[in-house]
């Protein structure tokens, strides 16, 4: 099967989506405006269900887990990107890299000089794979944070990620056979 139904939308033809994204980047199709700095997501019913243990500290493995509901990339994700009609955001860094290991949430200060350990931000315990693909999907994207690379320097935010005229969220997609990131569905106001 070729889609996926998105929360609080119908289902989308992923690979079609992917392969115009694919193609735009291909042929430089594109405007870069930032880096991504992090992705914010809701945690709801259709979420992964380690999403849904935000207290939770350590994985099944037993590794150190980033509880929440974000993935932060502080200032080294990739490009950011929209296609030149304006449609759609892109990613066009030629690989996606991973989130870096973040302070654990966990951590209580007790005195001054304190530092907390770096915890691992798996997307695998955010995401749920797509049967018969690479992918994981998170969603829905409820914000985006940039960090600008023109013009004024800053960091940036996207509080208006919202269904799109087919009520459709915006969703996450990480291919973990090309490692290359995707957003598709919903609109940016």
């Amino acid at each position: 099967m070729s889609s996926i139904t998105l929360i609080r939308g119908g289902a989308i033809d992923w690979r079609g989506r992917l392969q115009i994204q694919r193609d735009r980047i291909r042929t430089g199709e594109y405007r870069i405006f930032g880096r991504l700095a992090a992705l914010y997501f809701e945690v709801c019913r259709d979420s992964n269900p380690k999403m849904l243990e935000l207290g939770r500290q350590v994985t099944a493995d037993g590794r150190a887990a980033w509880p929440g509901k974000n993935l932060d990339w502080f200032e080294t994700g990739p490009a950011l990107a929209f296609s030149a009609d304006g449609q759609e955001l892109l990613f066009c860094s030629p690989e996606f890299p991973l989130p870096p290991e973040a302070p654990d949430p966990a951590f209580i200060w007790r005195k001054v000089g304190d530092m907390p350990r770096r915890v691992p931000q798996l997307i695998e315990d955010r995401g749920v794979r797509i049967a018969g693909s690479d992918l994981l999907c998170i969603q829905p994207v409820s914000a985006i944070q940039w960090v600008l690379t023109v013009g004024a320097k800053g960091v940036r935010q996207i509080h208006g990620v919202v269904p799109d005229a087919s009520g459709a969220s915006m969703a996450f997609l990480y291919d973990t056979g090309i490692r290359q990131g995707y957003l598709v569905g919903g609109k940016v106001l």
